[in-house]
């Protein structure tokens, strides 16, 4: 493929390769099996696949139970009651900022939102 002839012919000092035994048509049967056991390979990656797949979105959740009925006490005394606290200046200024948004809107929100 050069433009230009090589300077020195090449040549090999031995035997290449030795033709011992040609049988017609044992390459097609040889290529034949390669493809069937890249094909079978193949089929067998594919199945797995398809199988974790349907195992994932065809699988069957257990019915979610109710949860267990909260027990109350009738002493009022366990009732914990919780109050804001004034920020500190360690907070951060948005923090801070954050924080007398929400005791401003404690004031002013109606006992019954607060309280839920």
């Amino acid at each position: 493929a050069n433009q230009v002839t090589d300077p020195v012919p090449l040549g090999f000092p031995g035997r290449v390769g030795l033709v011992k035994l040609a049988i017609p048509g044992v390459g097609y049967a040889v290529a034949w099996m390669q493809y069937i056991w890249r094909l079978g390979a193949t089929l067998v990656a594919a199945i797995i696949f398809f199988t974790s797949a349907a195992m994932v979105f065809l699988r069957k959740d257990k019915p979610a139970t109710a949860p267990a009925p909260v027990q109350r006490s009738t002493r009022s005394s366990n009732i914990t009651r919780l109050v804001p606290v004034r920020a500190t200046t360690a907070m951060s200024a948005e923090a801070q900022r954050i924080w007398a948004e929400h005791e401003r809107w404690l004031q002013q929100a109606p006992a019954k939102a607060r309280a839920a």
